[in-house]
């Protein structure tokens, strides 16, 4: 038992000297390549990347920056909006991220009801700085490294239920038309269930406490898959309508405040979406050119 206490407390010491290591030198190459494509420590290394250069910009000025998720992250980098989202990130790990800009930055968060959702999240231990980012890097590499790759798909909200019946799928259908869209109904219908967030839970405390930790944060409001009511007593139907009651509950609640909002959930047709809130390339274009004539006429 002694032996095995000392043979952990030794790897511990050896990941926290490697997170060490590596919070002052980016992970090597031999640290990535045994990293699987899809897993929370391949994309904390591609945020690694983006925040390095972000950095080096730093001493040119202000500029503007997109935080948020995935369907943050999938905007890119355009119009010299830089990009320091991360896929899979929970608004903690977001909120991570704004510690990063500086205070004259104009910085988008970009929002749908999954980070309504998911406000209550704690963040993972890993993203809180450089040297925890790193060690977890590090600590991943060593085990695929050793054991094996894992190749099964990061999944930031692990007890949500994946499985969708036929009977939503037949409710989705009434809701839009599929004829006319490209979207996968089994991934759309998972996401907008995340999203099922009741209208009356919903309140602007997270976002009051995002805007008192950066002063320059605009809150964007991501495009949502358009979805008509179904009349149908159906968890699916309930859910679409308490999405669509969130939706003027968000709205509402913003009108009121002081907070700088912008609302693009109904800029995107269905046509252009992937899924509940991911977008394809023309819809991702589309939206891009829509917060870019927006920034313009705030300057």
């Amino acid at each position: 038992m002694r032996k095995l206490t000392q043979v952990a407390s030794w790897y511990t010491v050896f990941l926290l000297t490697a997170g060490f290591y590596v919070s002052v030198n980016s992970p090597d190459v031999w640290v990535r390549r045994h990293l699987p494509s899809d897993c929370w420590e391949t994309f904390l290394t591609d945020f690694d990347d983006r925040l390095q250069i972000y950095n080096c910009l730093r001493r040119y000025g202000p500029r503007t920056v997109i935080v948020g998720p995935s369907y943050a992250w999938q905007l890119g980098s355009f119009s010299g909006i830089y990009n320091l989202s991360i896929l899979g990130a929970n608004p903690a790990e977001t909120a991570n991220v704004l510690r990063y800009c500086r205070q004259e930055d104009t910085v988008l968060y970009i929002f749908t009801l999954r980070e309504v959702a998911l406000f209550k999240r704690e963040a993972k231990y890993s993203s809180s700085c450089a040297l925890t980012r790193r060690a977890a890097i590090m600590r991943k590499s060593i085990r695929c490294m050793v054991f094996g790759t894992d190749n099964a798909p990061y999944n930031p909200i692990p007890e949500a239920d994946t499985s969708v019946s036929e009977v939503e799928i037949e409710t989705f259908a009434k809701a839009i038309d599929l004829s006319k869209v490209n979207v996968v109904p089994k991934r759309a219908i998972f996401r907008l269930r995340i999203c099922s967030v009741p209208p009356e839970d919903i309140t602007l405390r997270p976002f009051l406490e995002l805007a008192e930790q950066h002063p320059g944060i605009v809150f964007v409001f991501h495009p949502m898959l358009p979805l008509n009511r179904v009349a149908d007593d159906t968890s699916l139907a309930h859910s679409i309508s308490r999405c669509l009651e969130s939706q003027e509950r968000i709205r509402e609640l913003f009108s009121q405040s002081d907070l700088r909002f912008v609302d693009f959930s109904d800029s995107v047709p269905a046509s252009m979406f992937g899924d509940f809130y991911h977008l394809r390339d023309d819809g991702k274009e589309l939206l891009r050119q829509e917060i870019s004539a927006y920034l313009s006429h705030l300057s």
